[in-house]
């Protein structure tokens, strides 16, 4: 146990630094992190921070730093941190590896930077795991999930509420390293200046097998939740699902450009609403495209248009969707399309249509 008001830095540069407690504790208005794990060559593993008030301090509140070595299997349960300097809590893998980490229950509210940074230079952040955290009032994102050459995968962000951040709730950010098998289930995100949640995979970069599910995305400045891929960088095989996306921009949007790819992604059983384009899939190049990907069992009510295809997106599977007689733009290249049939929202069969099991609905003309 320690208990501080001065800043806590725990560095290694021995095969392994000693596993500490912080149990409430305090670091305030320090010149640097409040909290600092540092595997400098090292293993930096095991460590628990628990009930810890982090306030003012210059830098980042919390930081676990694994440069040549690894910051891993640490835990901060509990935690206010508050009117940092940068981040409120960062996990940055570098050359080495920051892995397993834990954060839950914890509040961040108003750091200069993002609420809680997970960075990898060459190195991996896998297996991070954030719970049940209130995520409010940052300068930039909520969570930001980042990706130079390294990897991040299997990470969790699960039912945390990010609110009024000034940039985007979550952002996966990945420019020429890979993310994938990362889920971000049941959370709540409201009034952010950006989007709610933005893939962007840039220079080469993929995010693929990521999955969006049972996420309230209310009242964004920007778009509901985007995936977006440029300068060769791939998305492919993502799922979208039972999210209830509203009063955004745009509620669900896939945007490609400089030879960039969307394809095989999946777009299923989301309710979505009050924006202008409920589902848009916008192309800016001339190679590559949003190509292969099914939207299927979608609500779309309220929207000025439900769906926006533009060219020359190609391909994509549009079946069983209740769309709410707003305006559909397509391309002249063909997407597989399930036939039309009038019908109100209650009058839908549990199986669809009987005449065609592949139908689209919308409500009849009166």
């Amino acid at each position: 146990m320690r208990r501080s008001s001065a800043a806590i830095p725990i560095r290694s540069a021995l095969p392994r630094c000693t596993r500490w407690r912080l149990w409430c504790s305090a670091a305030t208005g320090n010149g640097q992190h409040g909290v600092y794990f540092y595997g400098l060559g090292a293993s930096c593993k095991g460590h628990l921070v628990r009930d810890a008030v982090v306030i003012g301090n210059v830098a980042d509140g919390i930081r676990l730093f694994g440069d040549f070595g690894e910051a891993s299997a640490n835990r901060i349960l509990g935690a206010f941190v508050s009117g940092n300097g940068g981040s409120g809590i960062a996990v940055a893998g570098g050359s080495g590896a920051a892995d397993d980490n834990v954060i839950e229950d914890t509040m961040i509210v108003s750091n200069m930077v993002n609420g809680i940074t997970v960075s990898v230079g060459s190195g991996s952040a896998n297996g991070n795991e954030i719970r049940r955290c209130t995520v409010s009032g940052q300068g930039g994102y909520g969570i930001a999930l980042q990706v130079a050459e390294g990897r991040a995968d299997g990470n969790v962000v699960e039912a945390c509420n990010l609110r009024n951040n000034g940039d985007s709730a979550i952002n996966l950010g990945v420019d020429a390293g890979r993310a994938s098998g990362n889920r971000f289930t049941e959370n709540r995100i409201t009034g952010n200046n950006g989007h709610g949640i933005r893939f962007n995979a840039d220079n080469g970069g993929d995010t693929s097998g990521n999955r969006i599910e049972n996420c309230t995305v209310v009242g964004q400045a920007a778009d509901g939740i985007v995936l977006r891929a440029s300068h060769t960088a791939t998305a492919n095989g993502n799922v979208i699902a039972r999210n209830n996306i509203g009063d955004n921009q745009d509620g669900i949007v896939f945007e490609v450009f400089s030879e960039g790819l969307i394809r095989g992604n999946e777009i299923r059983g989301n309710t979505i609403y009050d924006g202008t384009d409920g589902i848009r899939c916008g192309e800016l190049n001339a190679v590559g495209g949003i190509v292969n990907n099914r939207i299927e069992d979608n609500l779309s009510t309220g929207n000025v248009r439900d769906l926006n295809m533009s060219d020359p997106s190609q391909g994509n599977l549009i079946v069983r969707n209740m769309f709410s007689a707003g305006a559909m733009w397509f391309p002249a290249i063909a997407n597989p399309f399930g036939p039309m049939v009038d019908a109100t929202y209650s009058e839908l069969p549990g199986t669809g249509d009987p005449v065609h099991p592949w139908a689209n609905f919308r409500p009849p003309v009166e």
